[in-house]
C-alpha cells in the first residue's frame, strides 16, 4: 500500500507519546535525567579565558600554617585590605565570615569597613537551609556594603550541586540586605560603567539591555514538586559557569603580606574586583555541575556571569516556553514514528533512530553554547517510544 496511508497512524502515535512524555515530565519523572544531561553537555563546551576583571586572593593551607591561625584574624585581614587598597582596585569583596566578637583588631576592622565604600563584606541569611551557618553582619556596617552569601543547592540531585544563582530575596533574615554578595559586586561594578538596574514589564531584572532570566520550579528541565518548591523563592537565575579553571588569576594571602609579589600587584589589582576568601580547606567545597569549588570560586563565577552578560554579551541561560518544548518533542516523536513506518529492516530502523538521537544531542549542545537549555532527554525518549510503538503496530496489524 502507498506509504502515505499510514500518516494518520503516525500522527496519532506521535501526539499520544508527546502527551505521555510531557505528562511524565511535569510530574518530575525526567528531572534528574535532564539535569544530568545539562551537566554533561555543559562540560563539553569550549574553554574560555579567565575573567581579567577579577583577582582571587585565597587563604590556603600553607597560609594557615604560616600564620598559625584559621580563620584569619582581624589584624591580618586588615593588613591585607590596606595592602590591596594601595593599588586602586575597583572593588574588594570579603568572602569571609567576620565574627563581631573576635578580638584583637575588631574595632579597627569595623572602622575600615565604615570608611571605605569600595569594600563589600558578607553575612549569611540562612537562605540555604543551613541555619548553623548563619553569619551576622558586623555592627555599624551599612547594608549598602553588605551582601548575603547563601548559595542555592539542588538537594534533589546527587551531591547537592549549585546550579542556580540567588540574586535577591524578600524574606526577613539576619542580614540587613536583600541582595546577594556576588550580585552586589557585579551591580556596583556595572554602575561605574554607566549601567543601572531596572525591571521589565513582567518584573524581570534588566541591566542595560540585558534581561536576567528568572528561573522557577518548572523552568527548563526543572519540574520540582512538594516542599522543594520553596528552594525557588527569591529572584534566581541559572548559572552559566565560565569554562575556565581557575575562573581568574589567583594569589594567596601570604604572598600579599610578605611582599613577594609587590612588583606584580599594580597590574594584578588596579581596576579589578578583588575577592578574598578561603581555598578548599578540609571538606570546605561546593559541588557544581562539573567541578568542586571553594565558596569564593563559586561567588567569582556568579559575579563574572552577570558582568560578562552585560559588557560582553556572554549568554545567560534561558529556556523555551512549555508550548515550544511540546512542539519540539512532538517533532521528534513524529520523526521516530516516520522512521519506523518507512523502514523494513530492523538495522535501518536502529540506525535511523540512533542518528536522530545523536542529532538531538548535537542541536541541544549548540543551543546550550548560545545560552538556551532545550529538552534533549524528553525528545530522545519520545523519538524512541514512538518508533518502537509504530514498529510493534506494523508487526501486529500491517
Amino acid at each position: 500500500s502507498p506509504w502515505w496511508q499510514g500518516l494518520g497512524t503516525v500522527l496519532v502515535a506521535s501526539m499520544l507519546v508527546t502527551s505521555l512524555v510531557m505528562g511524565g515530565r511535569s510530574l518530575g519523572w525526567l528531572q534528574s535525567w535532564e539535569l544530568n544531561a545539562w551537566d554533561a553537555l555543559s562540560d563539553l563546551r569550549p574553554s574560555e579565558p579567565p575573567d581579567r576583571r577579577l583577582l582571587l586572593v585565597k587563604i590556603n593551607e600553607l597560609d594557615v600554617r604560616q600564620l598559625n591561625e584559621y580563620p584569619i584574624n582581624n589584624e591580618d585581614l586588615l593588613r591585607v585590605l590596606k595592602k590591596i587598597d594601595q593599588y586602586n582596585p575597583r572593588l574588594i569583596g570579603i568572602n569571609l565570615a567576620l565574627y563581631p566578637a573576635r578580638e584583637p583588631g575588631r574595632q579597627a576592622l569595623i572602622e575600615y569597613l565604615q570608611d571605605h565604600d569600595r569594600v563589600i563584606s558578607v553575612c549569611n541569611a540562612g537562605e540555604d537551609d543551613r541555619p548553623q551557618d548563619i553569619i551576622y553582619p558586623l555592627p555599624g556596617v551599612s547594608s549598602s556594603f553588605l551582601g548575603f552569601t547563601d548559595l542555592t543547592y539542588d538537594e534533589f540531585s546527587q551531591n547537592n550541586p549549585v546550579r542556580r544563582h540567588l540574586l535577591k530575596t524578600r524574606r526577613s533574615h539576619p542580614c540587613n540586605t536583600n541582595s546577594s554578595f556576588s550580585y552586589k559586586l557585579a551591580l556596583k561594578y556595572l554602575e561605574e560603567e554607566g549601567y543601572t538596574e531596572s525591571k521589565t514589564s513582567n518584573k524581570q531584572i534588566e541591566i542595560g539591555n540585558q534581561v536576567i532570566p528568572r528561573v522557577n520550579s518548572n523552568s527548563g528541565g526543572y519540574q520540582v514538586r512538594g516542599k522543594n518548591i520553596e528552594d525557588f523563592d527569591g529572584y534566581q537565575t541559572l548559572i552559566n559557569y565560565r569554562q575556565s579553571n581557575p575562573i581568574a588569576e589567583e594569589r594567596n594571602v601570604a604572598e600579599i603580606l610578605d611582599g613577594s609579589i609587590n612588583t606584580e600587584l599594580h597590574d594584578l589589582v588596579r581596576d579589578r574586583i578583588v575577592l578574598i576568601g578561603n581555598e578548599n580547606i578540609g571538606t570546605n567545597f561546593y559541588s557544581t555541575p562539573n567541578l568542586r569549588l571553594s565558596h569564593v570560586d563559586v561567588n567569582a563565577h556568579l559575579t563574572s556571569q552577570i558582568i560578562s552578560a552585560v559588557l560582553d554579551e556572554r549568554p545567560l541561560i534561558t529556556w523555551w516556553s512549555q508550548g515550544q518544548e511540546a512542539l519540539w518533542i512532538w517533532i521528534w516523536s513524529s520523526i521516530g514514528s516516520l522512521v519506523a513506518w518507512l523502514t523494513k529492516k530492523s538495522f535501518i530502523f536502529t540506525l535511523g533512530i540512533a542518528i536522530a538521537a545523536g542529532s538531538i544531542l548535537v542541536i541541544g549542545f549548540v543551543f546550550l553554547i548560545n545560552g538556551v537549555w532545550i529538552p534533549t532527554i524528553p525528545a530522545i525518549l519520545a523519538l524512541i517510544l514512538t518508533g518502537l510503538g509504530i514498529l510493534f503496530y506494523k508487526e501486529a496489524y500491517v
